[in-house]
């Protein structure tokens, strides 16, 4: 969806990465030029490919993320929600606020359970906050691979740590904390879970959850909401793939993407008295195979590890 394509950054790094080894192996089998000539080198090459594609990537998230990202059909919706919501989110604040502390969970789907109804009050109470996230990806590979992957990281550094985003309290979080454009924003399982720890700390209990590994195909990730993690976090979806690669045909042809999310770690502390989350931390890491095509070099699959670490304040 346009209003995240800072997630899809990764993934076009790595489809930036394939036509960099294109233009690198074209240039080793180019005829060599004399040493009276002054042209650049191939490594040079490399980095002005990976440059001109990172600003074509800012101009093209700068427009998404802008104010008009939203369709009239979102913000219909988005008001009509706000607008049946504030009395039910504020009595139920209210009644929180002024009721006992509540008593510490303790099995795990005791802690599923009010981890998800935390993270939900965030999409109906609209406290504001502030998001920031940093994305990384490793390719797998030596010498000149991890050499071109490096340079490829470096060239969309401002892409891969995109500016802090605030949402006033009040104003729809609907897009900005997950799970994306939708009104609420967990529907986790507990038999989702690997474990799940509640830890009394002053006024707040410190939850912390460890997903189970979950391979998602590229069919599967046209309905995310039907996966465990789509059922808490922002995973990369079909249709967004399909978008964000479509600016990049004429560089490369991309044909599956087959993902496994593995090692994702949900972390936030809850106020005892209120009920509601005062921060929340994502961090889900994602082992993707990307089958692609690239000029020169044909058919190839590039073993890619996307990391998106997301830090909420409220």
């Amino acid at each position: 969806m346009k209003s995240i394509p800072k997630k899809i950054a990764a993934l076009a790094a790595a489809a930036c990465f394939l036509f960099s080894l294109a233009a690198c192996r074209g240039a080793e089998n180019a005829p060599e030029a004399s040493s009276e000539e002054s042209g650049p080198s191939p490594s040079s090459g490399v980095s002005a490919a990976a440059s001109e594609l990172a600003s074509s990537l800012l101009e093209q998230s700068a427009v998404d993320v802008g104010p008009s990202a939203a369709s009239e059909t979102d913000a219909a919706s988005s008001s009509a929600q706000e607008t049946a919501a504030p009395s039910t989110a504020t009595t139920a604040g209210e009644a929180a606020t002024t009721g006992a502390e509540r008593a510490k969970p303790s099995s795990k789907a005791e802690i599923v359970a009010y981890f998800n109804e935390a993270a939900n009050r965030v999409k109906t109470e609209k406290p504001g906050l502030t998001k920031t996230e940093k994305i990384s990806f490793q390719i797998e590979g030596g010498g000149a691979v991890a050499g071109i992957a490096s340079q490829v990281q470096k060239a969309l550094k401002s892409v891969l740590n995109p500016d802090p985003v605030t949402v006033k309290k009040g104003e729809s979080h609907n897009a900005a904390f997950p799970v994306e454009n939708q009104s609420w924003a967990s529907r986790l399982s507990p038999n989702a879970v690997a474990s799940a720890s509640c830890e009394e700390k002053s006024n707040v209990y410190a939850i912390t959850i460890r997903m189970k590994q979950e391979r998602i195909s590229y069919e599967q990730a046209k309905q995310p909401l039907q996966t465990a993690h789509g059922q808490v976090a922002d995973i990369l979806q079909t249709s967004e793939i399909e978008e964000q690669m479509a600016g990049l045909s004429w560089l490369v042809t991309l044909h599956d993407v087959d993902q496994t999310y593995t090692g994702t770690v949900i972390t936030c502390t809850i106020d005892k008295q209120s009920g509601r989350m005062r921060a929340a931390q994502y961090h889900i890491v994602s082992r993707a195979a990307i089958r692609a095509s690239a000029p020169l070099i044909g058919e190839t699959t590039v073993n890619a590890t996307l990391t998106f670490h997301q830090n909420y304040q409220f």
